[in-house]
């Protein structure tokens, strides 16, 4: 998102480039012939063909202003064929009818001189960054394929996404093809909404921006020293006293307060980033939506008493203050559907429903105007009706004010999430004796934070000092306090009940659990369901159907009133009128939109409040079709706090050497046989091992020590099934490890896990719902076998003693016979059977490779409650679906057929089809916000 600056090409006022004769390069993208700089073409037309050679500044200053001829002609007039491809899965259905155009002449923020990479414009552009806009004035769900349009007229643009319960738009460019500046420009031109680049970008991986204010005496940016590795200036904007600098820097590499170390001898500082608010951003837009409803209800009230209400007749004077009111609502109601339309229509060439409602009302307004005129001059033809374009746009905008109600609503999840990260944190210094407050962003791993009682626990780390009880409620929906020792892992958003204490961290704040739930919620939000490209296609066809029903409706009862009725033609258009603007406005297309998104953004957020978080809406709709559950044991079905029960220690020499390798794994039973040994053992520490640990997946460790191979992990990799101390641990039902010295046993444990309380309530839970449950495990088969004896299900679907590999066999081949397999895991060694399976589901404490590749994350440990919460919000959220689907269609079917009268004895007035708006996005709402409420 952000634009490299090459700072040594920083220049003061006036200076200017030796050269001068060569002008200013120009992209392909906006001449795509001919030579690349505007001083080498020739400027022949204004003198009848003859080139003439001006001198340098004339030629530079008029090749400035043909450039900019070139530009806007080339950008409002050329229309050349399809020549970027954008994402085939996102939007899929909007690219037929986006024109693509060439890309405007760019240019540089204020003060900056972006400088592509040397070759950009042959070779395609340069690095791939992420943009994220802030779009204001999405007050219709229909509002987003105007921005995806408008966005994909621009070259390299892919991956949009347009999320309008936040109101920000993400998509990918090239640097060089386009600048972010020009990309909200574009949106803001064909659209009319409010569009600017939001300051916090959106980097990948570790990359981090760090902003840096520094005093502007210490000079330039091109006068500090060498920056380290991973470290670049992006951007620089300057004021009178202080120069502000955003630095990027890699946190795989460096640490940001040693990157703020680098700009301290400069009297640099830390600048908090502005936290972008989309909430308060959407309850501002909210709030001038309300205010223009309600300006336009107090107009329109008096325009309805004059209309309807058993007055004296005094119809010029009625008349005249009906005008004036009704003309304020045009303008000042009407002025955002009048400048949505027409830039629909003739930037985009889409006919959209704000044109439909801007002919009706213009029409119903004109004629109205006419009428009274005509009234006025002594020669009337017909009543003017001032109150039905007044109330039909009134109408309209209070629907609209409902439906953007509604979507702010739906956002709450997020609100929830943002509030529980502190911006400030207390930093213990190294002898611990005092802390210092600093802001969030400058924490880095290995700190150590002092966390007061009833604080918000700031980032995930581990209990460091102290003893407390900690509220977890928040993210997993457990009321319980939850007890934290030394050693304890504590959770970023939790809030610390009764003691301070000192934690050290794990994950910085930029990369957190809040952080990692807060992403996915924004994920889910802006997920698409394959369903919800027809319901957009739908839309997008509903105005001109309508518009084409309307005109047949216009001529039919034209024939109708003449033939049939007898009537004459002022009358029998007049009547005819009036049908075919109600069918115009009647029609809605917000309620098909806003079926899946609304109740998938609803389910979501009810979800997380029960301890399950939904990463993908595909997983909302396809996880109530699980037909066969299978698990892992370690951390899944049982705690995965494993305890040594019994050890046999051959070689006591060898402890030092064990304990060092059992250190380098964070495996719940290389973890187990640590703490075991420094227990049993405090007196020998652990070895320095030569190389590197190698962790084989599913297997074990190994290392080489003096040229004696060392390995520990389960007897059956290491070969040792034929051991007596095999057999005997086998018979107790242990969980093994065991390490040689090349082929020499050295040590042998047997260890033992506790099931979770809830694993045998969630056995019964699915096998009533006639799910079918599996149990695959690297541990030894006994050892499974006795689990699965013991939660109640069969032993021929308990499988151990099976590698990564295996288990993904085992789910391929229950998809072969049919079934939809849920698997539920929490290692390393179950990311690639998560990815396997139809449904993934990866447990709360488990790895950041198996949340990653799953698609559900269960946040509480309670496996009964979060698998109902699972399938009870999967089968409402479809539910659901279908039925604001079966509301879309009948409500658009049936009011269409009022409306153009249809039906002889019942018909939908004009002045009331603005109820449209309401009546059919109410209903979808309300199914949609009833997931808060039932369970089903």
């Amino acid at each position: 998102m952000r634009i490299r600056l090459d700072i040594s090409s920083f220049q003061t006022g006036g200076e200017r480039s030796e050269d001068c004769c060569k002008g200013p390069p120009v992209s392909r993208d906006t001449c795509t012939e001919g030579p690349t700089h505007l001083s080498d073409r020739p400027y022949s037309r204004a003198s009848g063909g003859k080139t003439r050679n001006l001198k340098c500044r004339s030629q530079a200053t008029f090749g400035r202003f043909f450039e900019a001829a070139c530009c806007c002609l080339i950008d409002r007039r050329v229309r050349p064929p399809k020549q970027y491809h954008h994402d085939a899965h996102a939007h899929s259905h909007l690219r037929s009818d986006v024109k693509k155009q060439h890309k405007k002449s760019t240019r540089p923020l204020q003060g900056h001189h972006p400088v592509a990479p040397e070759g950009v414009a042959e070779q395609g552009g340069g690095a791939v960054q992420t943009l994220v806009l802030s779009v204001q004035g999405m007050d219709c769900a229909t509002c987003s394929p105007k921005v995806i349009r408008a966005l994909l007229t621009l070259p390299s643009i892919q991956d949009v996404k347009v999320n309008t319960f936040t109101g920000q738009a993400s998509m990918t460019y090239r640097e060089g093809l386009v600048f972010p500046p020009d990309i909200a420009k574009r949106v803001t031109e064909f659209t009319g909404f409010v569009c600017t680049v939001l300051d916090d970008a959106q980097l990948s991986g570790k990359v981090r921006l760090l902003r840096i204010k520094v005093p502007t005496c210490t000079g330039s940016p091109r006068e500090f020293p060498k920056l380290p590795p991973g470290v670049v200036i992006l951007e620089t904007s300057r004021t009178a006293s202080s120069m502000t600098l955003d630095v990027q820097y890699d946190a795989a590499v460096i640490q940001p307060r040693t990157v703020l170390d680098i700009f301290v001898p400069f009297g640099g500082s830390f600048l908090p980033p502005s936290r972008s608010n989309a909430s308060a951003q959407i309850g501002r837009e909210n709030f001038l939506l309300f205010r223009r409803t309600l300006i336009s209800a107090i107009l329109c009230i008096p325009v309805i008493i004059f209309s309807w209400a058993p007055l004296r007749p005094h119809p010029i004077q009625y008349g005249a203050v009906s005008l004036f009111l009704a003309t304020c609502i045009q303008i000042y109601v009407g002025a955002p559907l009048y400048s949505a339309a027409c830039r629909a229509l003739f930037l985009q060439h889409v006919l959209e429903m704000d044109a439909l409602v801007v002919l009706s009302s213009t029409t119903a307004y004109v004629f109205s105007l006419v009428a009274y005129g005509m009234q006025v001059a002594g020669h009337g033809f017909s009543t003017p009706f001032f109150e039905t374009p007044a109330l039909l746009l009134t109408l309209i905008t209070l629907g609209r004010l409902i439906s953007a109600y509604a979507r702010r609503r739906a956002t709450s999840a997020l609100d929830g999430l943002g509030s529980l990260q502190p911006e400030l944190v207390n930093l213990v210094s190294t002898d611990g004796a005092t802390a210092t407050s600093i802001h969030v962003d400058l924490v880095q791993p290995h700190d150590v934070l002092r966390v007061s009682a009833n604080t918000l626990v700031p980032t995930d780390g581990v209990v460091s000092r102290g003893s407390t009880q900690v509220d977890e409620s928040a993210l997993t929906g457990e009321s319980r306090p939850v007890d934290k020792a030394p050693g304890v892992l504590l959770t970023a958003g939790t809030r610390n009940m009764t003691s301070c204490i000192d934690m050290e961290v794990t994950r910085a704040p930029a990369e957190n659990t809040l952080a990692e739930l807060t992403a996915l919620v924004t994920r889910l939000q802006e997920a698409r369901l394959p369903v919800q490209d027809l319901a957009d296609r739908v839309a997008e066809w509903l105005a001109p159907v309508i518009l084409a029903v309307a005109i047949a409706v216009f001529v039919i009862w034209v024939i109708i009133g003449l033939r049939v009725r007898g009537e004459d033609t002022k009358r029998a258009s007049l009547a005819a009128l009036r049908y075919a603007i109600a069918v115009l406005i009647v029609s809605c297309p917000c309620a098909v939109v806003l079926c899946v998104p609304m109740v998938i953004v609803i389910a979501g957020a009810v979800a997380i409040r029960e301890g399950v978080l939904f990463k993908t809406a595909t997983a909302v709709q396809h996880a109530k079709n699980a037909t066969v559950a299978v698990f892992d044991k370690t951390g899944t079905l049982t705690f995965g706090n494993m305890t040594v029960v019994e050890a046999r220690i051959l070689r006591e020499d060898a402890v030092g050497t064990v304990l060092a390798l059992a250190s380098e794994s964070s495996h719940p039973v290389a973890k187990a046989v640590a703490e075991y040994l420094r227990a049993a053992y405090p007196h020998i520490s652990a070895a320095p091992l030569p190389s590197k640990v190698q962790s084989l997946t599913g297997q074990g460790l190994q290392v080489t020590v003096d040229g004696v191979q060392v390995r520990g992990g389960s007897p059956s990799w290491l070969g040792l099934q034929s051991e007596p101390l095999y057999s005997v641990m086998m018979q107790k039902a242990l969980s093994m490890f065991a390490v040689t010295f090349d082929t020499e046993v050295v040590v042998f444990f047997g260890l033992s896990d506790l099931p979770r309380p809830s694993a045998r309530a969630a056995i019964e839970f699915l096998q009533r719902q006639g799910i079918q449950v599996h149990i695959v495990s690297g541990d030894a088969p006994p050892v499974v076998g006795a689990l699965a004896k013991e939660l109640g299900i069969p032993s021929a679907r308990a499988l151990g003693g099976c590698l990564p590999t295996a288990k993904v066999a085992r789910v391929r081949a229950l998809q072969t016979a049919g079934a939809r397999v849920m698997f539920i895991g929490d290692g390393t060694n179950d990311t690639p059977a998560l990815a396997a399976a139809d449904i993934g589901v990866a447990m709360g404490g488990g790895t950041d490779a198996a949340r990653s590749a799953a698609d559900v994350v269960f946040l509480a440990p309670d496996l009964e409650r979060a698998l109902a919460a699972l399938f009870r919000r999967s089968r409402g959220a479809v539910r659901r679906v279908c039925l604001n689907f079966a509301w879309a269609f009948v409500y658009n079917l049936f009011a269409v057929l009022l409306a153009a009268g249809a039906f002889l004895k019942v018909r939908i007035a004009p002045e009331y089809a603005g109820l449209g708006e309401i009546v059919s996005v109410v209903p979808v709402v309300l199914v949609a916000w009833s997931m808060r409420f039932l369970k089903y």
